[in-house]
């Protein structure tokens, strides 16, 4: 055996552990609760208005989204689409999330603060500019196969 095979074939040995060990993480690692996969709905949200991609943003909710205000999954497409058109940077701020499951397990509720802002930079809810807008936001989910659907929300001003 040559010197390059052998030292390949000691390679393959010594790498053999390390690949049997992330196999079986990857197969072991548990699955997200519930409650992880409805906070990270949200932050797709948030990251699909800052990086202006209309498709991101909305991809979390659900095409039976009704709202109190009677804004509809369409409205809401509709209302990102025209501020992503203006072309003015988005900063998405959350707060922790909060979320709250329903004993069926079918449906949840989330609250998050949020600070939003166009055209300026917003890296935090402590530290923000006077033209940023802090809301408080609750968020109704629901179960949809096996992914947290967005069906309605309602926010207000943090005073």
């Amino acid at each position: 055996m040559s010197k390059a095979r052998s030292s390949l074939a000691v390679l393959i040995f010594a790498m053999f552990p390390l690949m049997l060990g992330l196999g079986v993480y990857f197969l072991l690692k548990p699955a997200p609760s519930d409650e992880d996969q409805i906070r990270e709905a949200i932050r797709i949200v948030a990251q699909g208005a800052r990086d202006r991609n209309l498709g991101d943003a909305v991809k979390p909710i659900s095409r039976a989204y009704h709202d109190d205000k009677g804004l509809s999954f369409d409205n809401i497409r509709g209302v990102l689409f025209r501020e992503f058109q203006q072309g003015r940077s988005i900063s998405v701020v959350l707060g922790p999330i909060e979320v709250e499951m329903d004993p069926d397990g079918k449906t949840a509720w989330a609250d998050v603060d949020v600070a939003l802002a166009e055209g300026v930079d917003v890296s935090n809810l402590e530290i923000f500019p006077t033209n940023a807008d802090a809301l408080h936001f609750e968020v109704e989910l629901q179960l949809e196969g096996e992914d947290w659907k967005i069906i309605s929300q309602s926010h207000e001003p943090i005073r």
